[in-house]
C-alpha cells in the first residue's frame, strides 16, 4: 500500500514538473508577442470624476484635462465618472474643459454608478459614453 502511494505521488510530482516546464517554454515563446502587444504609439490619460462636484473637484479635473491636452504623448482621454453632480459653476468649468479636450483628441466616458446633473453636463462633449445597465445617467438640475 505504501509503495502504491509513493508511486502515485512520484507520478503526480513528475506530471507537475512537466506542466511547469511546458508553461515556462510556452511563456518564453510568447513573451516577444506580448512585449510587442504592449508597445504603443501614445498614452491614454484616465481622469476620475467622483463625488460631489465643487470647486476642488473642478480644479482637479480641469488641471488633469489641461495636462492631458498639453502632453504630446497623450492621444486620448477616458473620464471615469461616478458623481451625482454638484455646484453649477464648478460643473460648467468642467464642461468647458471637457469640450476643449474633445476638440483636440478623442474623449471617452465610462459611467460607474451615476453621472447625474453637473456630472452629466460635464460628460456631454464626450465622443462616446459607456454606462452600466444600472447606472443613473441624466440631468437633474443642469
Amino acid at each position: 500500500m505504501a509503495s502504491r502511494i509513493r508511486a502515485l505521488l512520484t507520478r503526480i510530482a513528475r506530471s507537475y514538473v512537466l506542466f511547469v516546464v511546458i508553461g515556462v517554454v510556452v511563456g518564453l515563446a510568447l513573451a516577444p508577442v506580448a512585449w510587442n502587444a504592449t508597445s504603443s504609439e501614445g498614452t491614454v490619460a484616465v481622469v476620475p470624476v467622483a463625488g460631489t462636484i465643487d470647486g476642488g473637484t473642478s480644479a482637479g479635473v480641469s488641471s488633469m484635462l489641461q495636462q492631458a491636452r498639453a502632453d504630446p504623448d497623450v492621444k486620448a482621454v477616458v473620464l471615469l465618472v461616478n458623481s451625482g453632480g454638484g455646484g453649477a459653476a464648478a460643473s460648467e468649468e468642467m464642461y468647458l474643459q471637457t469640450k476643449r479636450t474633445a476638440q483636440e483628441m478623442p474623449l471617452i466616458t465610462s459611467v460607474d454608478a451615476a453621472a447625474a446633473s453637473g456630472a452629466y453636463y460635464t460628460i456631454a462633449p464626450s465622443d462616446h459614453i459607456y454606462a452600466k445597465p444600472a447606472s443613473t445617467v441624466g440631468s437633474v438640475g443642469v
